[in-house]
């Protein structure tokens, strides 16, 4: 459950720093590049939430009801 939690944070900053620094980069000052760049991080880090949470799925077995 630890890292479940640890990863549940870091992807939740990336989702903050892309939301506030990458996309007025993006729209306000026109560097595209950063939300390529940040994206990127934010997906990785979703897929390997994703990840996480799946194998946290399968070794705590919880009930689905």
């Amino acid at each position: 459950m630890k890292k479940l939690a640890l990863i549940s944070f870091i992807e939740g900053i990336s989702l903050i720093v892309l939301v506030f620094i990458g996309m007025p980069l993006k729209y306000i000052w026109g560097y595209k590049i950063a939300t390529v760049i940040l994206g990127s991080i934010h997906g990785t880090l979703w897929l390997a939430f994703l990840y996480v949470l799946y194998i946290t799925y399968r070794e705590y077995k919880f009930d689905k009801g």
